[in-house]
């Protein structure tokens, strides 16, 4: 996961300040009272993206963070989709996101241009981003690489129930 909008104040920040401000987040941010404790949300490494850019418009760069058990890292997630969304009236900085390859990342950028259309397709249902698909009522759409298009794979009401998309 990657953490952005927490301060930058070293020129070089070490493992364990990226760590301790990763917890002091989620304690303060996510009400995880015991995240200090690595026992509770155990954390592998933590550190800086890219390079530090110098001049008056740099931005804090993101800490990408690796949770040592998966039920760390869900608990982490429910806490962000609780205290982080839009929903939840959080106006602050702080913003977690999952870590995606180029390439999905490239995907799920051209299904976010398409939700508008799919929307309109689908009047009255809730249209939402899961990982590499959109789902839009029962109907899933995916976008294909090779063909550079947003298509619908299944439309479920004209399915018996027995589809082999497993995605």
């Amino acid at each position: 996961m990657i953490f952005w909008g927490l301060d930058e104040d070293d020129e070089f920040e070490t493992w364990e300040k990226c760590e301790k401000k990763v917890r002091d987040c989620m304690v303060e941010t996510l009400g995880l009272e015991d995240a200090g404790d690595d026992r509770e949300i155990e954390i592998e490494r933590a550190h800086r993206l890219g390079r530090k850019k110098v001049g008056p418009n740099s931005k804090a760069r993101g800490i990408i963070v690796k949770f040592g058990r998966w039920k760390h890292k869900q608990r982490v997630k429910n806490a962000v989709k609780e205290k982080l969304s839009k929903d939840s009236g959080y106006k602050g900085k702080t913003r977690v996101s999952e870590d995606y390859s180029q390439e999905l990342r490239n995907i799920r950028k051209e299904l976010l241009d398409a939700i508008p259309s799919i929307k309109t397709e689908n009047p009255g249902k809730k249209v939402f981003l899961n990982y590499d698909k959109v789902t839009a009522g029962r109907n899933i759409y995916k976008y294909d690489t090779c063909v550079s298009e947003v298509y619908l794979v299944t439309d479920r009401r004209q399915n018996d129930g027995n589809s082999s998309f497993g995605g």
